[in-house]
């Protein structure tokens, strides 16, 4: 079996600049496990900036990481982009939410 790791960026602010509430990080880690049986979050904090490629607004923004090991399977990758990046987007009040993956090998 193939595993990949999926990373997701969470933003500490939403675009309105108000602090994201507590909550909304535990019910991504408990949706993850529930989802997936495990996952990590990595509290150093994460430094961004981006431009929103229609408006050409400028965001500053500070993240933390959720991060997965799961099976490689086009259903999974199916699930994050097309169900959970949407949900996580109203959530966390985003215009766009970064989740990549990678192929890892479990030894």
């Amino acid at each position: 079996m193939n595993f990949i790791r999926v990373d997701i960026l969470l933003p500490t602010y939403d675009n309105d600049k108000y602090p994201v509430e507590t909550e909304k990080f535990i019910q991504t880690l408990d949706e993850l496990f529930d989802r997936f049986k495990g996952g990590n979050l990595d509290y150093t904090p994460i430094m961004g900036k981006w431009e929103d490629p229609k408006t050409h607004e400028v965001f500053l923004d500070e993240n933390m990481t959720y991060w997965v090991i799961c099976e490689d399977s086009l259903d999974n990758i199916r699930f994050l982009k097309e169900e959970y990046e949407p949900k996580l987007r109203k959530r966390f009040k985003q215009r766009a939410m970064m989740i990549y993956y990678w192929n890892d090998k479990m030894l």
